[in-house]
């Protein structure tokens, strides 16, 4: 977490208790001290234990202070130490602060194979927003819980499917299995590997035994 919790027990490990709810007096939220920490920018991250498919997020802010998450993005990353802000294509969300408040329970797409999650949000100079309550000067972290929904790396619809042999290190769309990420075989098509790309075509060969006769036969 990008800050000192405003105490110790709504440290950052709070955000993935379990527990989903939302007000602040039941000890289970990750909770900065706005006021006094002065933060322009904030994060927080979780790295889960192996790399999932993940195909969306459940974030529960704290019914009371939700509105400081205005403008908040969400970023994913593979290596443990990256700092994936600075990589553009690994965000995943932002919310829109002219477009209001966010909701105090919000549902993310996310969509890809990935191990770390993060939650930034920053008030640049002349940062402004539809938000009514929202402090455009500072900001914070006021996360009740971040729940990552999705299977195995290598499933997808309800973990109960494994990704197609044909995409590329069986990787695949955590929704529908579409081949996402590319396609097994070189010159081929994606989402669904079923083609070739343009000025390639797929040649099928058929081999067939045949007897010492018939190729006589095909000789003379």
């Amino acid at each position: 977490m990008g800050a000192n919790p405003q105490r110790l027990d709504w440290s950052a490990n709070r955000a993935v208790d379990g527990n989903i709810n939302q007000d602040y007096t039941s000890g289970s939220c990750a909770i900065t001290n706005i006021d006094v920490n002065r933060n322009t920018s904030i994060w927080w991250k979780v790295w889960l234990e192996r790399p999932f498919n993940i195909a969306y997020l459940e974030i529960y802010f704290e019914k009371n202070n939700y509105k400081k998450a205005t403008g908040f993005s969400i970023f994913t990353f593979d290596t443990e130490n990256l700092d994936p802000v600075r990589d553009p294509k690994r965000l995943v969300y932002q919310h829109d602060p002219m477009s209001g408040c966010p909701p105090t329970i919000q549902n993310i797409t996310v969509n890809k194979v990935t191990q770390g999650i993060m939650f930034t949000n920053e008030r640049p100079p002349g940062y402004t927003s539809n938000c009514s309550g929202d402090n455009t000067m500072y900001t914070g972290i006021e996360l009740c819980e971040i729940k990552a929904m999705g299977c195995d790396q290598h499933r997808y619809l309800g973990c109960d499917v494994e990704c197609p042999s044909k995409c590329k290190d069986k990787l695949c769309d955590a929704f529908n299995g579409s081949c996402i990420y590319g396609c097994n075989r070189t010159h081929f098509l994606p989402p669904h590997c079923n083609a070739c790309i343009p000025h390639y075509y797929e040649v099928t060969v058929s081999l067939r035994v045949v007897s010492v006769e018939e190729l006589m036969f095909v000789t003379v």
